[in-house]
């Protein structure tokens, strides 16, 4: 066991302190050997992050604005955000109807680049879903003047977009949302335009089921005739989604009721069930 003492007796000293001191220098030299990172790699990374934090922050500002939000998580646009979403402007494509707003990326080869709708990207064009506008003039807001069926044709586009594409949120700076998401005058005009037009609708149905179709038949040798179960055939005028007027054959049970509406056919006794509408083509 080595305990420190000499065989005469003395005390084995410990290594010399020139001895340490070359250690310690050694053990610094050693660490003087390592190969140092070149200044010139350092300065390429600095330039590289110069470069692509303000282009990936530009490109974050560019997809994900910082938009309101309300409590129901929808998204606040003014009319300058919404733009930044058309055709030309980037790869996401939003539009907007009465003010609402969706995301129509999925749809890009309708509304983008070249697509046949490109012009309703990035703006409200509402009017434009009745008119056929597409220019400039047409791609508007608007719907004033339009009637209560024109009005009911975009609640059901609205509906169609919520249906197959994502909704996002308002416009709050147009013409139906206010800077709050709260709907204006204009909207409410809308919705009271859609209600008397649903109203003519149902009166309509109702009308069609007070007076059912009339039975009907061709055949080369009768001709063409027309019956009714029950009462009197009679020619009766409908107006369609549109404006346009069309007319059918309907059975009425009091041969003169709903006179404004319908006529006798020709050749037809008013009290009959049967009339002919076209005679037999000719023998021979």
């Amino acid at each position: 066991m080595d305990t420190g003492v000499t065989d005469n007796g003395t005390r084995r000293r410990g290594p010399k302190a020139s001895q340490t001191r070359s250690d310690t220098s050694n053990a610094s030299d050693a660490k003087e050997d390592k190969p140092k990172e070149p200044t010139g790699r350092r300065f390429n990374w600095l330039l590289w992050l110069l470069f692509i934090v303000p282009v990936l922050a530009f490109r974050m500002r560019r997809k994900a604005p910082n938009h309101q939000i309300n409590d129901s998580g929808e998204r606040y646009f003014t009319k300058a955000e919404l733009a930044e979403y058309s055709a030309g402007s980037q790869e996401t494509l939003y539009l907007s109807i009465l003010g609402h707003v969706f995301d129509v990326t999925k749809g890009r080869r309708f509304y983008g680049g070249e697509g046949g709708y490109s012009g309703f990207s990035g703006k409200d064009a509402t009017r434009a879903f009745i008119s056929g506008a597409f220019d400039e003039d047409g791609l508007v807001e608007d719907v004033e003047d339009l009637t209560n069926d024109d009005i009911l044709s975009l609640l059901e586009w609205r509906e169609f977009y919520h249906k197959e594409y994502t909704y996002l949120g308002k416009v709050i700076d147009g013409i139906y949302f206010d800077s709050g998401g709260e709907a204006t005058k204009a909207l409410d005009a809308v919705q009271a335009q859609a209600v008397l037009a649903r109203g003519e609708v149902d009166k309509e149905k109702a009308i069609e089921k007070l007076y059912p179709n009339c039975n009907s038949r061709w055949t080369q040798a009768d001709g063409g005739k027309i019956w009714c179960t029950a009462g009197h055939p009679r020619k009766t005028f409908v107006k369609q989604r549109g404006g346009e007027t069309v007319f059918r054959c309907a059975c009425y049970l009091d041969a003169d009721s709903d006179p404004e509406r319908r006529q006798l056919y020709p050749n037809c006794e008013p009290e009959a069930s049967t009339c002919q509408t076209s005679p037999p083509p000719p023998k021979g």
